[in-house]
């Protein structure tokens, strides 16, 4: 995932294709906070004003701007693994919140640098490859299987 930060927001950008613009929006505020623009230095400029408008609107009209997160985070889990992360922490020598907190962050930025690095692999890969042919493809066997599974349809 591509993000930018700016005073505690952050934001998610995007390349779109047809219109040939960089698309951002903040992350993590109930209010849709957009921006665009052609170039980085444009769509960074936009981002800033964007969050600065944003800022201003909320003390103009007297409301409590959106923060990105408050600190607590509520979980619905499985009673098993409620008891499996009693246990973990109890080991660490940690409450349920420290370790909860490590495990989390480091689950995070995982997360974030393997959606970034195959992006940047493939942009740059583009940029120097060229091209390859690709061979003609070979008829597959059809596969037979005695049951059919259905996956659930989420939102």
């Amino acid at each position: 995932m591509n993000t930018m930060q700016y005073s505690g927001y952050m934001a998610r950008v995007e390349f779109d294709e047809r219109d040939n613009i960089f698309v951002g929006r903040v992350l993590g505020v109930n209010s849709i906070i957009s921006f665009h623009g052609e170039a980085v230095a444009e769509l960074r400029t936009a981002f800033i004003e964007a969050v600065d408008d944003y800022l201003a609107d909320c003390k103009e009209r007297g409301v409590a701007p959106d923060k990105p997160a408050s600190g607590k985070l509520m979980l619905r889990i499985d009673p098993s693994i409620h008891a499996a992360v009693s246990v973990a922490a109890s080991a660490a020598g940690e409450s349920i919140n420290q370790w909860s907190e490590e495990v989390l962050g480091r689950a995070a930025r995982e997360s974030m640098e393997r959606t970034a690095a195959p992006k940047a692999k493939t942009a740059r890969a583009a940029k120097t490859a060229p091209t390859p042919k690709r061979p003609a493809a070979k008829a597959a066997k059809p596969r037979t299987t005695s049951r059919t599974r259905t996956a659930p349809a989420h939102a």
